[in-house]
């Protein structure tokens, strides 16, 4: 379950200086979820920084990404290139064979940032300005990290900066480095980051491991597709429903680590499933026919 960010901006100095803080230091990982758009069929997308490189004469480092599909394949995707220099972060624009900006961690509030536009969008010289409304201190599964509160001021490109970044993390509702991700005309974003781990933070924003992977490389029955199952997210009951063909059949309700909690016999076609005693976190709903079955991911939270 994705954890609340308490802010703490009422006890935070309204001046908060830079902090030398490394962004995408090699050995860094981040997990997201992906809400469609770039890679249909993909459940998540991790990244990794692998090695110190160069490109154009220019020192950098070099970002892997993965598409973890649920047909159990996987996909390797463009590599990404980042660094950055007082504060300031760089990425390799493929579009256009450049490095660009991407994050100021140096910006104050009211400060403007001005960003080339990542993609051919008419002109390369096209630009969007971000206005840095404050910065805040939040707490992200235990680590404290500045917050910069953006709001773009021209609407026809958001490129997600209405989200604000994190430092060492970025965007964490998308996954930002590569044009085509963070353009909000050219798809859908990735969705929100599952977790970010390098030597000196591991932040979890799902309570389930960062590499959850469920895959459906099975057949399943017309009976099993026609299953419902809410209201998910819920916090404490969920109803099943279900065709009366499945009446007698038994359905498993088991953690994320894979223990079952929950095993029950299916008697109505409306079935009452209560959950609330559970902690919240991911949980999966599964039930086999023969040899097929049908998984469900549930929310508790």
């Amino acid at each position: 379950m994705r954890r609340i960010l308490l802010l703490l901006g009422l006890v935070v100095p309204l001046f908060l200086p830079a902090q030398n803080v490394e962004f995408a230091p090699v050995g860094a990982q981040w997990y997201h979820r992906n809400d469609g758009g770039l890679s249909p069929g993909s459940q998540f997308h991790s990244y990794e920084v692998v090695k110190d490189t160069s490109i154009q004469g220019v020192l950098c480092r070099k970002i892997e990404g993965k598409s973890f599909k649920i047909d159990s394949t996987i996909e390797h995707l463009q590599p990404q290139f980042v660094y950055d220099r007082n504060d300031s972060v760089f990425y390799y624009n493929h579009h256009f064979d450049r490095f660009d900006l991407l994050y100021d961690f140096s910006a104050q509030a009211g400060d403007t940032l001005t960003f080339p536009v990542p993609l051919k969008i008419g002109t390369d010289t096209n630009i969007f300005k971000v206005v840095v409304d404050s910065i805040t201190l939040d707490e992200l599964d235990g680590s404290l990290l500045r917050h910069f509160h953006t709001t773009v001021l021209d609407s026809s490109y958001n490129f997600h900066f209405d989200d604000g970044y994190y430092e060492r993390i970025g965007q964490i509702n998308s996954f930002f480095l590569s044009p085509d991700i963070i353009c909000c005309i050219a798809g859908t974003p990735l969705g929100p980051l599952r977790c970010y781990q390098d030597s000196e933070y591991h932040i979890n924003l799902t309570g389930s491991p960062c590499d959850l992977w469920l895959t459906t490389d099975i057949e399943i029955t017309t009976e099993l597709m026609d299953i419902s199952l809410y209201p998910n997210p819920t916090s404490s009951q969920l109803i099943l429903e279900c065709p009366f063909t499945l009446l007698g059949e038994v359905f498993n309700l088991s953690n994320a680590q894979g223990q079952v909690l929950l095993t029950k016999k299916i008697q109505n076609k409306m079935t009452e499933i209560d959950i609330g005693k559970f902690p919240n976190g991911i949980y999966f709903f599964q039930m086999f026919i023969g040899d097929k079955q049908i998984t469900r991911a549930v929310l508790k939270q």
